[in-house]
């Protein structure tokens, strides 16, 4: 239990850090620190800001069964390619609860184990970032909470007995897994606009072939109305200008 205020800036963690089950009354400063390995929060209970602002993390930091009652705050922090912010039972316990952080960094540094007990985190999490304008933010966690929700559907999946194959109770997980998958593939879920829209040219294109190959076949009898190779060329020619470049 910390009553008064607990300064720990500028300090470097070499090996793992257990804070579970800790209870901080008051402000919490971690600023400019380094973690070099696992730090746990496991159910630990934050009553006032938080801060570990510029901090760099090389390994997972764990606010399992977090509970918040104000801000933290993650602005200028660093998480390497092993280092993440996992937050299953995350629970914003007051109307200051948020979690802070650059714009377009701390939605891609947020990771969940499962999405089965998390629905209410990640809603949370997605209500925090857009009141905040973090719009970028809001539209990772969401790809997470559809990325966790398509694994979830695949696990069911792959746990239908061969007495169910023949039955279409599982039908509907089926058709709701190849929806998300591409609206993943396509899209990004809606996340990113490029990608969207260059998928959108493609179909607007593809369409309009369509119909006009339909119209010029339209006239069957008495004599049918057929597209010259010149017209089948030219508007080949429009639906692979339309194609983008796929983002990486």
């Amino acid at each position: 239990n910390f009553s008064q205020l607990a300064d720990w800036n500028r300090c470097q963690w070499l090996k793992s850090v257990n804070f579970s089950q800790s209870r901080w009354r008051d402000r919490t400063l971690f600023a400019d620190n380094k973690f070099n390995d696992y730090t746990s929060f496991k159910n630990a209970t934050f009553e006032k800001v938080v801060a570990f602002r510029t901090s760099q993390f090389k390994g997972i930091l764990d606010f399992q069964d977090v509970k918040l009652l104000d801000q933290v705050d993650f602005s200028d922090a660093v998480f390497t390619e092993n280092g993440s912010l996992n937050i299953p039972g995350l629970a914003f316990d007051s109307d200051r609860a948020k979690i802070l952080g650059d714009r377009g960094i701390i939605g891609g540094a947020i990771s969940l184990p499962s999405l089965e007990g998390n629905d209410t985190v990640l809603r949370n999490l997605i209500k925090n970032f857009r009141r905040q304008e973090q719009i970028p933010d809001a539209n990772k966690v969401e790809y997470k909470m559809q990325e966790l929700r398509l694994r979830q559907i695949g696990d069911r999946l792959k746990d239908v007995s061969p007495e169910r194959i023949f039955l279409l109770g599982w039908f509907g997980d089926l058709l709701r897994w190849m929806f998300l998958n591409l609206l993943l593939l396509l899209s990004g879920y809606g996340t990113q606009f490029n990608l969207l829209l260059g998928n959108g040219l493609i179909a607007i294109a593809y369409f309009g072939f369509l119909f006009w190959l339909i119209d010029r076949w339209r006239k069957v009898i008495p004599k049918p109305v057929l597209p010259t190779k010149a017209d089948m060329v030219y508007m080949l020619s429009l639906i692979h200008i339309s194609e983008p470049t796929r983002p990486y």
